[in-house]
């Protein structure tokens, strides 16, 4: 094992490029800035408005609200998705995809939790999904699948009948090209 040639106490100014591993005993203060794959850890979230289309006929987001926001640290992407339907909001049909913000590895690596509120806002129903890469073969985008057996596409009639106030959430990493 190596050792680094100064004390605890050293300051390295400017940039230390390290080949193999980092040993820390005791405690650490990284400062400035941190990055790994050419990523900074320490940024804020990156906002992107993700596409909402249907597998038949594409819905069409009214006055609802469609938010995303994402982190990339190295090859990980961190994302999370929140649909509000509005009044005007119409559900298209067939499945349902949301665009990814950054590019896939592979289909099989897109497995993000979702959760869908319908009823009422006084009498909410919850209902649970897998954001599913492989559903659909995209890397670009994703379907979602129910929890129902068996698990069947998100869509403007299931889990249930969409309308004004009902969400959908949906969140977690998944590996990047």
């Amino acid at each position: 094992m190596s050792h680094f040639p100064f004390d605890a106490s050293r300051t390295i100014n400017g940039a230390l490029n390290v080949s193999g591993a980092i040993d820390v005993s005791g405690s650490a203060t990284l400062r400035n800035t941190v990055t790994i794959g050419g990523n900074r850890i320490d940024d804020a979230w990156t906002s992107y408005t993700p596409i909402w289309t249907g597998a038949v006929t594409n819905p069409v987001l009214g006055d609802g609200t469609l938010v995303g926001a994402y982190k990339q640290v190295g090859k990980i992407v961190f994302v999370r998705v929140k649909l509000s339907a509005g009044s005007t909001t119409t559900f298209g049909t067939g499945a349902w995809y949301f665009t990814l913000p950054v590019v896939a590895k592979t289909t099989e690596g897109v497995q993000l939790v979702c959760s869908m509120r319908g009823g009422t806002m006084l009498s909410p129903n919850w209902y649970v999904g897998i954001v599913n890469g492989a559903y659909g073969e995209f890397t670009d985008k994703s379907a979602i699948i129910t929890s129902a057996s068996p698990a069947v596409a998100v869509s403007a009639g299931d889990p249930f009948i969409w309308s004004q106030g009902h969400t959908l959430q949906f969140n977690g990493s998944y590996e990047v090209v």
